[in-house]
């Protein structure tokens, strides 16, 4: 049987939003979510909108990252990774997390 060359391996594209409970990427974005929900004490219905569309940007970013440090991406997801990092960092951004400086 023939393989198919066109397969896409690295499930950047996705419905991540309706995955089953059990994927790891699942387990992300519940994780992602976590972690931006403790960062917000008692966020507003319009936060929690940004809060989960922060976590599916921060974890498609995830999902395309190897496949592109690997050289072996696509442009067209090269460009929706630039995109999806992009809006990731505006959504952080409005809920009004700033980076830190490191401290040495």
């Amino acid at each position: 049987m023939k393989s198919n060359s066109n397969a896409v391996g690295h499930g950047a594209y996705r419905d991540i939003e309706n995955l089953g409970s059990r994927t790891w990427e699942a387990r992300a974005l519940r994780q992602s979510e976590e972690n931006l929900f403790s960062a917000i004490p008692y966020p507003s219905p319009q936060e929690r909108k940004l809060i989960r569309r922060a976590a599916v940007n921060a974890v498609r970013c995830a999902l395309a990252e190897p496949p592109i440090l690997k050289g072996s991406a696509a442009r067209t997801l090269e460009r929706d990774y630039l995109t999806w990092s992009r809006k990731l960092r505006q959504d952080l951004i409005k809920l009004g997390l700033r980076r830190r400086p490191v401290l040495s």
